[in-house]
Formats: C-alpha cells, sequence, structure tokens
C-alpha cells in the first residue's frame, strides 16, 4: 500500500523471501525517468520524504530486489506539498450525472481531487459518472445504502447499510470505500459502535441543499474557508455545480490544494479510527 504522512509517503509491501536489500525507486507524470531514492534492507516499508516528491502530478513508485530485474510492487500516489495549505472538498448524495460530471470536469481542469460520498442505491444508475470520478483520482465514500439516518436504526440495519452502499461502489470502482458520511450528520453512540470505519463530518457546512443558491455557496466558502476545511456539498443540484466552477479557481488562486479526505487527515497526521468522528484536518 501506500499513504500519506506527516513525513512523507509511506511505502509498504510484502517481504521476498529470506532476507534482501530493496531499492526503491520513483518516477512522476513531470518527470517520467526511474531514478533510486532509497534503499532498505530486510523491511517491508518505507517513507520517501516530500522532498523527492514532484508535487501536483501522479508519483509513482516501484520496489525491486536488489541486483535482480524482479519488482516485487509497485504504486501510485498524488504529489501534495504538506508545508502549504488545502482543504477537502466533499459531495454527499450523488451520483448524479449532470452534476456530478460537471463538478468532476471543474475539478480535472484544476488539478483538484474531492471525496464523494455516494448513496449505495444510485451508483448503479449513474454507474459511468461513479466511474468517471473514481477514474479521476477522487475519493469514493460510503453515504449508506439507502439515506437512512442511521440514529432511527439498529446495530443490525446500520451494518447492512454501510456493507450493501461498499459493495456496490466495489462492483463499479473495484474498491469499496474506506470512510463512512452518515446522512444528516446524524450519530449516536450506536452508530458510533455499529460502524467500522471513521465517521466523517465537516468544518464548511454550505447548507447549498437549502439555498439552491450558487452566488450564497460561493460566499460561504470564501468567508468561512481555512487551512484544514472539511467542506460539504451535495452532488445533486445543478446550483452547486455552478457554484463549484467558482469555488475551485478561487481557492486554487488563494493557494489551497483540494485534496480528499483521506489524504487530508493522512498528511496531518490524524490516525483515523473506526467509530471515531472527525469534523476537519486542521494542523494539530
Amino acid at each position: 500500500t501506500s499513504k500519506h504522512s506527516p513525513n512523507g509517503v509511506v511505502l509498504s509491501w510484502g517481504k521476498y523471501t529470506n532476507k534482501h536489500t530493496y531499492i526503491i525507486d520513483h518516477r512522476s507524470t513531470a518527470s517520467p525517468a526511474w531514478k533510486t531514492v532509497g534503499e532498505i534492507y530486510d523491511n517491508g516499508t518505507y517513507t520517501c520524504p516530500y522532498n523527492k516528491i514532484d508535487f501536483g502530478v501522479v508519483n509513482y513508485f516501484r520496489i525491486r530486489l536488489k541486483n535482480t530485474n524482479l519488482v516485487s510492487y509497485s504504486t501510485s500516489v498524488n504529489g501534495i506539498d504538506p508545508t502549504k495549505p488545502m482543504v477537502a472538498l466533499t459531495y454527499d448524495d450523488g451520483p448524479f450525472t449532470s452534476v456530478t460530471d460537471s463538478i468532476v470536469s471543474t475539478l480535472k481542469a484544476n488539478g483538484a481531487r474531492a471525496t464523494f460520498f455516494v448513496v449505495g442505491n444510485r451508483v448503479n444508475s449513474y454507474k459511468n459518472s461513479l466511474k468517471n470520478a473514481f477514474n479521476a483520482g477522487n475519493e469514493i465514500a460510503n453515504h449508506t445504502y439507502s439515506h437512512y439516518i442511521l440514529t432511527n436504526y439498529n446495530t443490525k440495519t446500520i451494518q447492512s447499510q454501510i456493507n450493501q452502499a461498499n459493495q456496490a461502489v466495489k462492483n463499479i470502482t473495484g474498491k469499496a470505500p474506506t470512510l463512512v458520511r452518515a446522512p444528516g450528520g446524524s450519530i449516536n453512540s450506536t452508530v458510533k459502535s455499529a460502524v467500522k470505519y471513521p465517521l466523517i463530518q465537516w468544518s464548511v457546512d454550505t447548507m447549498e441543499w437549502k439555498s439552491r443558491n450558487a452566488k450564497s455557496v460561493v460566499s460561504v466558502v470564501k468567508s468561512n474557508t481555512k487551512d484544514g476545511c472539511i467542506i460539504s456539498m451535495h452532488d445533486l443540484y445543478e446550483s452547486t455545480a455552478e457554484a463549484t466552477k467558482t469555488i475551485v479557481p478561487w481557492l486554487k488562486s488563494q493557494g489551497y490544494q483540494m485534496v480528499t479526505v483521506t489524504e487530508l487527515m493522512q498528511i496531518r497526521g490524524y490516525d483515523l479510527k473506526a467509530g471515531e468522528i472527525y469534523y476537519s484536518g486542521y494542523r494539530k
């Protein structure tokens, strides 16, 4: 696996038989030639420091056995500068073709990514939009299967809602979500104990589901955004897509990197735990 951390990109792999020296190579879409960045003996993990990462592009790594041509592992990760401000844009309740596709197009045009908390019973109807969002490097997360207000249900039903949604997404993208957002942000002790994933809330609520007004949404974001914010929106409304066309370039002009929730929390050093609630990725 590969993941961000406060100190660099952490690479982990299954060790080959017996004891070996592993060579870590790196390249990126900006620098396509492989270069060796590290060497480690008899270990299955290596942290590549950020000063060896190309920011703003996709970085690739391969791990190979020294003095052989055997590549034991390869992976990719987005290049994020941990010293610069970042926010996580999130969109709930989708996918919905016209809105989701427009948002993804805006994100791609600005080198940005977001986290889409999808409703499981919608994904088959809008599978192409889900694939499009996933293939563009966005994070697909869980917003239950039927948009149930989870505080109204027992443990069995809550877990069924989460598991069904995860399976629906995995059937289309090949990867199951690892984050959950409870519909309405409604969480109690039963929900916390039943959900076996981190529970993600937000620190900036645009309320665009209520206003349905693009200018209002833009105003809320401009007035309330700061480094580490998790911003809540919904990819159901055309007004949200329109607002995103202004929000994303504005955030970029202000120096913000727009990253996924997982990337934000990893870089800020949050150890995401099942059943725990997280509102932001503010610097500790």
